[in-house]
């Protein structure tokens, strides 16, 4: 993984068999962002876990073949889950899989542009009535 800061924007490049999440949380690490915004990224995985809620869980499908990046975008909070990333991918056949994103592994690259907040403060709280950890802005 290589990174680099200018202002509260941070570019990330990850390399063949990066894990996304991993990354990301050492990037916020090394960067102290405690609130920010997934933005883009572009790239590659070779394997992905995504995540379709329906309404009670998360029903997982875990992609085991090589897809295009066409999507990811999503939010970083100072509570737990620290992501919510959504992405998508194109397949071989040009067939589109998506969700909430648990882990995916890079295969070649990947791109990412993660923005620091400064003055918003996210959270996140277990809403009863949806059953998920919903984000608090304050």
């Amino acid at each position: 993984m290589i990174s680099r800061e200018e202002g509260d924007l941070i570019f990330v490049k990850l390399q063949r068999d990066d894990s996304v999440m991993q990354s990301l949380e050492k990037v916020c690490d090394q960067y102290s962002i405690k609130n920010g915004l997934v933005v883009w990224g572009i790239g590659m995985f070779r394997t992905a876990d995504f995540g379709y809620f329906d309404g009670k869980q998360y029903q997982h499908k875990i992609i085991e073949t090589p897809g295009e990046v066409v999507s990811f975008h999503g939010s970083i909070a100072s509570s737990d889950p620290r992501f919510h990333i959504h992405a998508s991918i194109a397949l071989k056949d040009h067939g589109v899989v998506g969700g909430h994103l648990f882990n995916a592994v890079v295969s070649p690259l990947m791109e990412i542009q993660v923005t620091r907040l400064r003055g918003i403060h996210l959270t996140r709280k277990l809403n009863e009535v949806s059953g998920l950890k919903e984000i608090e802005i304050s």
